[in-house]
């Protein structure tokens, strides 16, 4: 039934992307990737780090969460 409700509508890349799969850029994975190895070496905590995107990156909520899940993700990996 919901198909049927949206039937013919065309959802837009940046609209798709943002719905299944966050709203974090390739660029912006890229540079938290690169930043990620740099926290971890001075000697900072995940917890810390993530706390310091809470604080300064961003008001947007969905490109925090996207961003905390991503640290989350990563972290353990650099």
């Amino acid at each position: 039934m919901a198909n049927e409700m949206f039937e013919g509508i065309t959802i837009p890349d940046g609209l798709l992307k943002a719905i299944a799969g966050g709203v974090l850029s390739d660029d912006l994975k890229y540079c938290m990737m690169q930043m990620m190895p740099l926290v971890k070496a001075q000697g900072h905590t995940k917890e810390e780090a993530i706390a310091s995107f809470r604080n300064t990156i961003t008001n947007d909520p969905a490109l925090l969460e996207d961003s905390v899940a991503y640290i989350e993700e990563i972290w353990d990996s650099i």
